[in-house]
């Protein structure tokens, strides 16, 4: 049975969105709302977040910023059992890429590089 988002639009009327899939979790809020994702608000991923996450019945995709503070994540994600996604944008972050690129560009690039493989994460950052 596939989950669907349920919103209720401005009469009150509660509709059905598209099945969901998977999670595109990022560090900020304007990042999760430029590619309908889930922000962490901040860098840190405390075992309280991941715990609240992983009861999501989705596929977890976790894009952090790149810089300092966003690899810091990438061990904790992938203990937690996510993908992680380092696409090879040359922005900083995932509203960034957004309004560069478009919306069907990103999500396909946060797709596409999505890994649980800690060499090709390595092999992404330093890339």
């Amino acid at each position: 049975r596939r989950r669907h988002t349920r919103f209720r639009n401005v009469t009150g009327v509660q509709t059905c969105a598209l099945p969901i899939s998977r999670t595109i979790i990022t560090e900020g809020p304007f990042d999760a709302i430029s590619v309908d994702g889930l922000a962490l608000l901040g860098s840190e991923l405390n075992d309280d977040k991941i715990k609240l996450i992983n009861q999501l019945q989705t596929e977890k995709i976790l894009v952090p910023d790149k810089d300092k503070d966003g690899f810091k994540m990438v061990e904790a994600a992938l203990d937690a059992g996510w993908k992680v996604s380092i696409p090879p944008w040359s922005v900083k972050d995932v509203n960034a890429a957004r309004q560069y690129l478009g919306k069907l560009v990103c999500l396909k690039l946060i797709t596409e590089y999505a890994t649980s493989s800690i060499i090709k994460i390595r092999m992404y950052m330093n890339g």
